[in-house]
């Protein structure tokens, strides 16, 4: 399960003078595409409040989208914040200044000079990739990179060493590597096809193995993400010294990442495959039980997490939501499904409807959740199920 957060920035938010309406657009896109919305915090335009909630739900969640303290204005921090945390510097991006002055100047009509505080909306922290406003002057930003901790962001011996933790693919490789995956993942070889029969569809002691998947910027072979286990085929062409070299670093960075390498010959897969199916089975087995009793918690993502700064303008971050988040996440994560049903009952209160269907309740499998929602009049049933 890929999880989420969601931080809102404003003092109007937390006197209640604004109504929070753009969390749950969010979460309501982020549910459709299978991203559990694990997380939802409100905290108002205050430095050191903005700086902690960025540490605490990046080390809860693989994506933390935040909206709002985009502006011109002096209270809106949250940019100059932004650059600081990731150890950036502020730079004028080319392409969001035009944007700025056709909006002034074509859709806008505004007369006279710009004021410098609206040029300064094409400021923007040289770490991050801009997600284009089409509605507005404010830009999204994108972070992938840890933060630095030399600006005063967590270091990386403050965090917990986490052997489940891997590297995603950097966004500016990503598409050229899928477009590789997209190519080479119909052409296998021999040997190749025969290991994918054995560990394909949970044959391989009840473990998901995936094929040609992506992570940081390396495409595995064979990975089983659970227990980050990665396995190789090896051809002739691996045999040369120079790409001994180019695999052993592979694997080094890999095995910094949490990851576990195994490589196999062709000839091994194709005449030897009962060593390499107890190869792999003794494996997984190790690695699971290893990871199972470790007592630091599972997480995904770029060593925290996948950041995201909107507008708090609600039709500018729907915008950026629908036409720059929403596929990014879609083509960088494999995400799960999240299905929810409804049903509608009326006359009965909320103990009396649990009493007459606990016995329905306690025999739902583990992947769906009830969950009751009284209303006037009515209470809601809404069953909920997560998984592939």
């Amino acid at each position: 399960m890929i999880n989420a957060s969601i931080i809102t920035i404003g003092d109007e938010l937390l006197i209640g003078q604004t109504i929070d309406t753009n969390s749950a657009f969010i979460a309501q896109e982020l549910n459709k595409i299978g991203v559990w919305v694990r997380h939802r915090v409100a905290i108002g335009d205050v430095y050191d409040d903005i700086w902690q909630a960025l540490d605490e739900e990046s080390k809860r969640s693989d994506i933390v989208i935040i909206t709002g303290g985009l502006g011109p204005t002096a209270d809106d921090i949250t940019k100059p914040l932004l650059c600081k945390y990731f150890g950036g510097k502020m730079i004028v991006n080319e392409e969001v200044l035009a944007h700025v002055k056709y909006l002034f100047e074509k859709v806008y009509r505004r007369p006279g000079a710009m004021l410098e505080r609206n040029l300064k909306q094409a400021e923007v922290p040289d770490v991050c990739t801009v997600l284009h406003n089409a509605r507005g002057t404010a830009p999204g930003m994108m972070f992938t990179a840890s933060p630095n901790p030399s600006a005063g962001g967590a270091s990386d011996s403050d965090k917990p060493k986490n052997p489940n933790e891997y590297l995603r693919a950097d966004p500016l490789t990503y598409g050229l590597l899928k477009e590789f995956v997209a190519e080479h993942r119909n052409k296998p070889t021999e040997a190749e096809n025969v290991l994918w029969k054995i560990v394909r569809g949970k044959k391989m002691a009840g473990f998901k193995f995936r094929r040609q998947h992506i992570i940081s910027n390396y495409i595995a072979d064979f990975v089983c993400l659970s227990e980050q286990l990665i396995i190789e085929v090896d051809g002739l062409y691996h045999q040369l010294p120079e790409n001994k070299k180019n695999d052993e670093e592979r694997s080094r960075h890999l095995n910094e990442s949490g990851f576990e390498v195994i490589r196999f010959t062709n000839e091994q897969i194709l005449h030897d495959t009962d060593t390499v199916i107890n190869t792999i089975v003794l494996r997984i087995k190790e690695r699971h039980h290893k990871l199972s009793t470790s007592k630091v918690p599972p997480a995904g993502g770029f060593r925290g997490a996948l950041f995201f700064s909107l507008p708090g303008v609600p039709h500018e971050m729907k915008g950026l939501i629908e036409d720059e988040v929403i596929p990014r996440l879609k083509e960088m994560f494999d995400l799960p499904a999240i299905v929810h049903r409804t049903l509608l009952t009326a006359g009965i209160g909320e103990s009396m409807l649990a009493e007459l269907i606990k016995d329905f309740e306690s025999t739902l499998p583990e992947d769906i959740k009830m969950a009751y929602l009284p209303n006037y009049g009515m209470v809601k049933l809404r069953l909920t199920a997560k998984g592939g």
